[in-house]
Formats: C-alpha cells, sequence, structure tokens
C-alpha cells in the first residue's frame, strides 16, 4: 500500500495533467461517455503502479501509455462502434499527446518565469489571480487606479509571454538561441 505522501504526489500529479490525459483518451475512444469511463480505468491502474512511476520523468507519457493500452483493450471489445481504424486513433492520440507535452512545456515555462518577476509585480499576480479579486478590488488595496493595475499585469504578461517563448525556445533548440542583450 502506498504511503501518505506517495497518494498526495499522485494526486497532485493527476490533477496537474487532468485534461492532457483525458484529451488524450478522448482522442483515441472519440465518446465522452467512453473517455469518462476509461479516464477513471486508467487512474485506478496508474495507481496501482505508481510506485513503478520514476519521478522526474515524464508523467504525461507514463501516464498516455497505460492510457493507450487500456484504449486498445477497450476499442477491441467494442469494435462495432469504431469508425476509424485503430491505427488512425493512436495517430489522432499521439497528436494530443505531442499538444499535452506542448502545453506542460509552457507550464512549466511558466513556472520558471514567475520566480524571475520582481517582489511587486509577482505580489501584483497573486493579488490579481490568486486571490480572485477585481482589477479594481485590487487597485483599491494597492491604492492605485483601476487603469495602473491594468496596464501593469499587460505589461507583466507580455514579459511572461516573451520569458516562456525563450524558455521553450531553449530547450527545444539550446544551440540556436542567443540571450538577448
Amino acid at each position: 500500500m502506498p504511503d501518505l505522501h506517495c497518494h498526495e504526489r499522485f494526486v497532485e500529479l493527476l490533477t496537474q495533467h487532468r485534461a492532457a490525459l483525458f484529451g488524450y483518451i478522448y482522442a483515441l475512444v472519440r465518446r465522452l461517455e467512453d473517455a469518462e469511463d476509461l479516464y477513471q480505468d486508467t487512474a485506478l491502474v496508474m495507481w496501482s503502479k505508481f510506485r513503478e512511476y520514476e519521478p522526474g520523468t515524464n508523467f504525461v507519457a507514463w501516464a498516455c501509455t497505460i492510457a493507450r493500452f487500456r484504449a486498445a483493450n477497450f476499442l477491441k471489445r467494442e469494435r462495432r462502434r469504431r469508425c476509424f481504424s485503430l491505427a488512425i486513433q493512436e495517430e489522432l492520440a499521439a497528436l494530443q499527446a505531442t499538444m499535452a507535452e506542448d502545453t506542460s512545456l509552457q507550464h512549466d515555462a511558466l513556472i520558471d518565469c514567475m520566480k524571475g518577476l520582481g517582489r511587486g509585480d509577482r505580489q501584483l499576480i497573486d493579488l490579481c489571480y490568486g486571490a480572485a479579486k477585481t482589477f479594481r478590488e485590487a487597485a483599491e488595496q494597492l491604492g492605485r487606479s483601476p487603469q495602473s493595475v491594468y496596464d501593469s499585469l499587460s505589461r507583466i504578461r507580455r514579459a511572461l509571454l516573451r520569458c516562456v517563448d525563450r524558455t521553450i525556445a531553449r530547450q527545444q533548440h539550446p544551440r540556436d538561441v542567443e540571450e538577448p542583450q
């Protein structure tokens, strides 16, 4: 039986990557009801095999591998409802997995880029997005105009977007990307 820390880490990873995994499964089976059932089944299998997952490796790839086998078994049983061949469905699912991996890369890059923000910028981001306050409420709390809060957030978002783009480009093509002067 996995320990509490193991359970918490599993729930954290599954929650963080739910959309990517569900999208992958849906791309394979193409019916919402089937995807929901298969997602639950896959999550149970993942939990039973979580001790085999190697921390620090690509959780989405590991989860999608399990989901692909579960889906293949499901599709064999449901062959009469299949409108695409299994090969085409696997191609669609691979495309979905690539898109999910891109989203995961963006998420990781954003986390790193957020660490590079100044204290005031991080505080403004936390206040406006983390505390679920409106621009007006944040402005009142900071003693600023709503327009100044909006302008600051626009500047921060542009900086984060540039940072995320650079970070991903460096990861994908480390020799081709030069740091801006």
